[in-house]
């Protein structure tokens, strides 16, 4: 059956396993040409080999003299963008087919050839941060190094950081079966885990571990509480050999920091980051005082599934059901994103063009494929590509526009030098959750949009309030715990669950059940056992660019767009706080009664309590009363029908409307309907402090980390970005 507007819903559409029957107008397999001919070729080879023993005469050369000049900088960066596209090819590789051992035999090579890259930059670095201002602006001068003088700034700054090279270099060759062998540990144990599973109506499969989440997501609760109950055994069962595993990691790293007199476990994830830890303090203290408006989504939940609160596998669960029969062709995914972009950012249409004509883009279901998504790129080429399993759905079509998104800040970056185009983890999410938005708010804005559609729509904006302020948070205040905990010796597997479930208490509160914690939480995140990354945060917390930015598009229209792109630009050439200073956001500096360490000016964010509950307003929160929900004989919660599961988001939307708050296309397009819903029910009102006017263009967004064998192979793997500059890196998957 075919609808006017973008939606095609085909009567028998191929499942994951099948090969598509209908003739394809938009390829689902990408080429991998332009990297190399194929694995193996003679090209290939020629290019590891050469690259080899480029890294091993590098090393070999600096070792032989004590002085740095211009060239030993370039070289540097130049051996970085080719171990980076090596990385970036077996990446693909390696998530094209899973099983192909000789791919992975080549990537183990690669962590050998990372090493060694390591020993090169931590030479390099100790001996930029030994010059004085003025042999350091000499050398900043020559004309190789023009544009680098950010990433020179840092290089000085992390080589002060160091151990003498000796020891550097026996670290980097320890830690390839030292910490990283942890992380490969819990890659092979997690990638290995499968259950038995009991469903609702008693059969039992055996269910690989991989598809646990999913199953939490299923709109069936008891199909969800089933996943969660017995999907908890394995991680029980292994629970020592991943509190091992976290205690080597973060024991490894605390020795390092140790030995390089870095006196705080946070200094090392704020400076992968380029952020301050007055920026980092200000935003959590930000994101605690507005903890009511991310709450009053999980009660919103809660009330439309008819329990008092939530369990933490109800948490990703939707609460409206897709629009029954919905299927979304991958031709039709790519025309829907397609539309959004030529319509609203002609350029980035453009390029996505270009991505489908050059088969940019690796979508095709099929056995032996990783899960998950990422962007992933190569500085040598200039290109990228996107990965992705495509099942039909509109989750996929999101995903698509995301890592659309990503491609296109790199794009943005390609005529920049490899240096300037390495950006942080904290600034990493902004051009793919704009690439969302405009495709969500053509979605909105389609007549053709059918009103299931909508609601169903709006119910998965209502599902990131909390996944972005409350869920990520939670992790890093674990995450901070343990540490702080950890230098004092290794921390049991009773004492790991104790501390995951205090920190979900704390962000979570009342609106989880008293029994709805899930305290194996800290060994199913994979994030926590990425050793390619410092801390958490410099995968997760955010930094306000990504709402703030689609809010000033819609206000200024396309005379936005050249501001916009020119934030993209400055992402690898600056801190964090100076790039969005400089940008949009209005800030002020911070005030400390006690000395601060010299650094990036911090952000003050005193203009963040209104942009996140302006974002928040427009787009999540609903009219859901302060006070958790308690269960009436009747069947409703409160007054609220709870035959009517869409009453809530209606009744929401109008409301926020009521409060002086921007709409949105889909709350503009409904408000009038949804005041006639009503019916004469008034929800009880919310107490003082919930209303706060219009709003204004706000703040947060990441999410992100890879894993290739340096900074330069950047790969956002389903959201996630680099880390730290001739560091082994990791990849790892995105949007949580």
């Amino acid at each position: 059956m075919v609808r006017e507007g973008f939606w095609i819903r085909l009567p028998h559409c191929p499942k994951s396993h099948e090969p598509n029957p209908f003739p394809l107008r938009h390829p689902d397999r990408w080429s991998l040409d332009s990297y190399f001919t194929a694995f193996g070729s003679p090209d290939y080879t020629a290019f590891k080999a050469a690259l080899q023993t480029e890294l091993e005469e590098c090393l070999s050369s600096l070792m032989t003299r004590e002085d740095i000049a211009a060239p030993d900088v370039a070289k540097l960066e130049s051996l970085g963008s080719r171990l980076g596209h090596l990385s970036s090819f077996l990446g693909c590789l390696s998530a094209d087919d899973a099983t192909n051992e000789a791919v992975k035999a080549d990537e183990a090579w690669l962590s050998m050839l990372g090493a060694t890259m390591t020993k090169i930059a931590s030479t390099v670095q100790s001996r930029l941060a030994a010059l004085d201002a003025t042999a350091s602006a000499t050398l900043l001068a020559d004309p190789s190094l023009e544009g680098a003088g950010h990433a020179v700034k840092r290089m000085r700054e992390e080589g002060r950081h160091l151990m003498p090279a000796p020891l550097e270099a026996l670290a980097a060759d320890l830690n390839v079966d030292g910490l990283h062998a942890w992380g490969r540990l819990y890659d092979t144990l997690t990638g290995k885990l499968t259950f038995p599973m009991t469903f609702p109506d008693g059969s039992i499969q055996t269910i690989p571990m991989a598809q646990r989440r999913a199953l939490m997501a299923d709109p069936n609760r008891e199909i969800r509480e089933a996943a969660f109950r017995d999907g908890q055994v394995p991680w029980n069962t292994h629970a020592d050999t991943f509190g091992a595993a976290l205690n080597g990691i973060a024991g490894t790293r605390l020795g390092l920091y140790t030995r390089r007199g870095i006196t705080h476990f946070l200094q090392t994830p704020l400076f992968d980051g380029a952020l301050s830890r007055e920026t980092l303090d200000a935003m959590m203290t930000a994101i605690r005082a507005e903890s009511s408006l991310p709450h009053r989504a999980l009660r919103a939940a809660a009330r439309l599934q008819g329990t008092p609160a939530l369990h933490f596998f109800d948490l990703e669960a939707p609460q409206i059901a897709a629009p029954e029969g919905l299927s979304v062709s991958w031709d039709d995914a790519c025309d829907i994103v397609r539309r959004s972009f030529h319509a609203a950012y002609p350029a980035l249409g453009d390029y996505f063009d270009s991505m489908l004509e050059n088969r940019w883009i690796e979508a095709q279901p099929r056995p032996g494929k990783r899960p998950g998504a990422f962007c992933t790129g190569s500085h040598f080429t200039g290109e990228q590509r996107v990965y992705m399993t495509y099942h039909d759905t509109i989750h996929d079509v999101v995903t698509l526009a995301h890592e659309v998104g990503h491609a296109w800040h790199s794009h943005v970056l390609k005529d920049r030098r490899p240096f300037a185009r390495e950006y942080p983890m904290t600034l990493a999410e902004t051009a793919s959750n704009f690439g969302e938005m405009i495709l969500l708010d053509g979605l909105q804005r389609d007549p053709s949009s059918s009103p299931e559609l909508l609601d169903y729509l709006l119910d998965q904006e209502m599902n990131r309030a909390h996944s972005y302020l409350v869920n990520i948070p939670m992790r890093y205040e674990f995450e901070r715990s343990f540490y702080e905990e950890r230098a004092s010796g290794e921390i049991s597997v009773s004492r790991l669950r104790a501390l995951m479930n205090a920190a979900q208490r704390e962000l979570y509160g009342d609106t989880l059940l008293p029994e709805g914690s899930d305290p194996f939480f800290w060994a199913s995140k994979m994030h926590f056992f990425i050793t390619g990354i410092s801390f958490t945060i410099s995968l997760r917390l955010w930094l306000p660019s990504q709402p703030g930015s689609f809010a000033r598009f819609k206000a200024e229209g396309a005379s936005f767009l050249p501001r916009y792109e020119a934030f993209l630009g400055a992402t690898g050439s600056a801190d964090c706080e100076t790039v969005v200073r400089q940008t949009w956001v209005r800030t002020s500096p911070a005030r400390n009664s006690g000395p601060r360490q010299s650094g990036p000016s911090p952000l003050r964010w005193s203009a963040t309590k209104p942009c996140l509950r302006g974002d928040f307003l427009q787009r999540h929160v609903l009219a859901v009363p302060s006070s958790p929900a308690r269960p009436d004989p009747g069947g409703s919660h409160h007054g609220y029908p709870q035959r009517d599961a869409r009453f809530l988001l209606r009744w929401g939307m109008s409301r926020q409307s009521a409060e002086g708050v921007t709409d949105s296309p889909l709350h503009a397009r409904r408000r009038g309907r949804h005041h006639r819903c009503r019916r004469g029910i008034e929800p009880p009102r919310s107490g003082g402090g919930e209303r706060e006017g219009r709003a204004t263009p706000g703040h947060p967004g990441h999410c992100g980390a890879a894993r290739g064998a340096s900074r330069n192979a950047r790969q956002h793997r389903h959201g996630e970005s680099q880390c730290g500059l001739g560091r082994p890196a990791g990849r790892s998957g995105h949007r949580q």
